[in-house]
């Protein structure tokens, strides 16, 4: 009675651990029942600060009360204009490779999250893998070109997927765009070596008068100069 207690208050529940502790002692389907009326009624308070963790929580009884893919996705889906659940609801159509429905809510998320470029990235990377996953070779051309050249670049992965996918006679034209990028100029010396513009990347070496990069690819330039 006393673990109810704390249910019903709202504040109290919404602690992590708290509410993961009563679905796991009270595995009856009433109790969890109980459980996600409090929550949903929490929910109608569409200034409650703790809205994340009763999405989740919402989420994680559903599931312990069996309830299906779909459920889960139309509960995730009423609360649409809410970013976490938004990605709870992408995760979930990833996971269930329901990649048509990711793809569309990718795009979707891309527009509505475009002030923060963190998670637009974030739905970057996502998308591309999925492009990867069905194929859509055009699509995932556009999205890695787009990727690479509006945010930083922290290696060359990506570039080398974008080569991979890119006909031969436009590359070079690319190649010129990468290197010119904002978003590559920390890993653009690797670049050059990689794709074996020797010359260039002595230059840039000269003109940047950096020793750390001469001495980091010494051992690739002085047999050549």
């Amino acid at each position: 009675r006393g673990l109810r207690q704390i249910a019903r208050d709202t504040e109290q529940f919404m602690e992590s651990d708290t509410a993961d502790a009563l679905v796991n002692i009270f595995e009856e389907p009433e109790f969890a029942q109980e459980l996600l009326v409090e929550v949903d009624a929490a929910l109608q308070n569409t200034e409650d600060v703790n809205r994340d963790c009763l999405i989740s929580h919402r989420l994680t009884l559903m599931k312990h009360l069996g309830a299906s893919c779909q459920e889960q996705i139309s509960f995730l889906r009423s609360h649409f204009n809410h970013l976490h659940a938004r990605q709870l609801q992408i995760d979930l159509l990833i996971s269930e490779e329901l990649h048509d429905e990711a793809i569309s809510l990718l795009k979707t998320s891309k527009d509505m999250d475009a002030a923060n470029r963190y998670l637009v990235s974030n739905h970057c990377r996502k998308l591309i893998l999925l492009y990867q996953k069905t194929g859509q070779i055009q699509e995932l051309r556009e999205e890695l070109i787009h990727y690479i050249l509006c945010y930083e670049q922290k290696d060359l992965e990506y570039i080398r997927q974008l080569k991979d996918v890119t006909p031969t006679e436009e590359w070079a034209g690319l190649s010129l765009k990468i290197q010119l990028s904002k978003s590559t100029q920390s890993i653009v010396d690797q670049f050059l070596a990689s794709e074996g513009m020797w010359q260039n990347l002595l230059q840039r070496i000269e003109f940047s008068g950096s020793t750390f990069l001469l001495e980091k690819h010494e051992e690739e330039l002085g047999p050549r100069f």
